[in-house]
């Protein structure tokens, strides 16, 4: 696997990293997370199966 390429760890797909670790780290603390409740090391999964299966159902529907 190159270097600016992720496994999905949901799907198993790989893809092209859409944006560097730290924006996604930053995301991931900052957006998905109550204080102090991430904790290292976290699995990199795909955005559709972020949105598929791990965004809660109230934003899925885009009823927020």
């Amino acid at each position: 696997m190159k270097s600016n390429e992720y496994t999905c760890a949901y799907c198993n797909n790989t893809y092209e990293k859409g944006w560097s670790d730290e924006e996604a780290l930053k995301e991931a603390v900052e957006v998905n997370f109550e204080k102090d409740e991430y904790h290292e090391p976290m699995a990199m999964i795909c955005d559709d199966c972020y949105k598929d299966h791990f965004l809660p159902i109230k934003k899925r529907n885009n009823q927020c």
